[in-house]
């Protein structure tokens, strides 16, 4: 299994993912000229893809899905809810796999999927957990807590990408509109630094290899603070050899093989 995250931020959002040479994106909030080149850095080309995800219609998350799906026919696995309400545009643009939240399904010969309901002001937000021989990876980024259901499922993860948006005091001192720092700091918002690192605790177990922080905020968030809050959550448990990546706005991550 192999992850990286091509884009994270709420500028764009798309994350890499390879399971027994079947290849697939999480959201393609990346322009297609802007994506060609992540992938290029990973050695991949988009013609190589199988399979597409898009947890939810936000414009950071579906951006370049068009002109992508257009260009190369791959397959768009999303739930109704969100396909309802993309723009007409992105919807002339595909045949859609329509899925249900909840609901896990075979996207691949023993490549399972579940799509995870998940508190995010959207249609129908999800969370993705990914399984294959045992192994298994959980992509969270756009919520406002983590509930029962999103921990249960993120368990035992060998591999997880999870938000740690923003540092509230920043939030909170920034020049924002304050009806924005309310949406960010709600139940449908986005996971502070300090959410992050409270799941984070009770996700470590002996087989996770790695993290990744996703969607870190450039007005109100500092990469550097973020990594050190979670590399102290790491040292502090019994397992401090857990690798811990920063998702970045405008180059991708490392590619990380599990």
């Amino acid at each position: 299994m192999k992850v990286c995250l091509l884009a994270s931020g709420s500028k764009g959002n798309s994350t890499f993912v390879e399971i027994n040479g079947f290849r697939l994106l999480v959201d393609v909030g990346l322009t297609l000229k802007d994506l060609i080149q992540r992938l290029e850095r990973i050695q991949i080309t988009p013609s190589q893809l199988d399979a597409i995800i898009i947890t939810h219609e936000h414009y950071d998350h579906v951006k370049g899905l068009a002109r992508l799906v257009r260009a190369y026919s791959i397959p768009v696995y999303l739930n109704q809810g969100t396909y309802h309400h993309l723009s007409r545009t992105l919807k002339q643009a595909f045949q859609p796999h329509l899925i249900t939240t909840n609901e896990p399904f075979e996207i691949a010969r023993e490549i399972l999927v579940h799509p995870v309901q998940t508190p995010h002001d959207a249609a129908d937000p999800i969370s993705v957990i990914i399984q294959h021989n045992g192994s298994k990876i959980g992509i969270a980024t756009d919520l406002g807590f983590v509930t029962r259901r999103v921990g249960r499922h993120l368990i035992g993860a060998n591999l997880i990408v999870l938000e740690s948006n923003h540092d509230e005091e920043m939030l909170k001192s920034s020049k924002y509109p304050w009806s924005l720092k309310q949406r960010i700091l709600s139940k449908n918002g986005h996971l502070s630094n300090g959410a992050f690192n409270n799941a984070l605790s009770k996700l470590i177990h002996c087989d996770l290899e790695a993290v990744f922080l996703a969607h870190l905020s450039e007005e109100n968030n500092c990469p550097d603070l973020a990594h050190r809050l979670a590399v102290d959550t790491v040292r502090k448990s019994d397992h401090p050899q857990i690798a811990i990546h920063v998702g970045q706005q405008h180059a991708p991550t490392p590619l990380v093989e599990l």
